[in-house]
């Protein structure tokens, strides 16, 4: 499929309403079950990987295992197939003989959201610095995956708020005030507007599915 035919059915996602009775969740799962071996997983990381591809947040963490259609095997296997460019990389931040843990994520947004003054105000407190370039800050955040098992500062690689970030810390996981894509301490009204954002960019991906864009030309349109 030509960029063209995306872009005609970009347009035409813009204004389609939601099914009716069919929750999001229930229809990725639809889509995702018509597919096999590499589209199998490229269906999966496309479905997680939309908000970013929307660069509405600057990575997500991903975690495959053999538990379930063998994704551990096919990442293994098809990894470097993917389709990652300037726009998009991965990054794999963790590696086990049963779990691979990759970081996906939108290098530009990424590192304007760590250089951010807060941000790196809570980053210097675990050892990195602001002359760190992205790469080195990967590594370090990998080496600290290693060390305290899923390090705090995490969440700012995630796109989270650091008031959410700081207040998780200070309060253990406890006394949240909501909870949706993670523990909101701060604003519970924005973080919902965020939350909003990330399911629509979800559905226009199921969209693009149901009209029969190949996940893989999704990821290569957006990369």
């Amino acid at each position: 499929m030509e960029a063209k035919d995306i872009n005609m059915i970009m347009m035409m996602t813009e204004s389609k309403e939601k099914q009716p009775g069919r929750k999001p969740a229930r229809l990725f799962i639809e889509q995702r079950d018509r597919f096999q071996g590499k589209d199998y997983l490229f269906c999966v990381i496309g479905y997680h990987l939309a908000p970013v591809l929307e660069k509405q947040k600057p990575a997500v963490i991903l975690s495959f295992h053999d538990s379930r259609r063998n994704l551990l095997h096919l990442w293994k296997k098809y990894k470097f197939e993917f389709p990652s460019s300037g726009r998009l990389k991965y990054f794999e931040i963790k590696t086990g003989l049963q779990r691979i843990c990759v970081f996906f994520y939108n290098p530009q947004l990424l590192d304007r959201i760590l250089r951010q003054d807060k941000t790196m105000y809570l980053l210097q407190q675990y050892g990195y610095s602001g002359g760190m370039t992205l790469d080195e800050s990967l590594l370090h955040l990998q080496k600290r995956f290693f060390a305290a098992g899923c390090p705090h500062e995490l969440g700012a690689f995630l796109g989270i708020p650091v008031e959410d970030v700081l207040g998780f810390i200070a309060n253990r996981g406890k006394n949240f005030k909501s909870c949706g894509y993670w523990k909101v301490y701060h604003d519970p009204c924005q973080a919902q507007r965020i939350f909003s954002r990330f399911e629509e960019a979800k559905n226009r991906y199921l969209n693009f599915l149901q009209y029969g864009i190949h996940p893989s030309a999704y990821l290569e349109y957006y990369s």
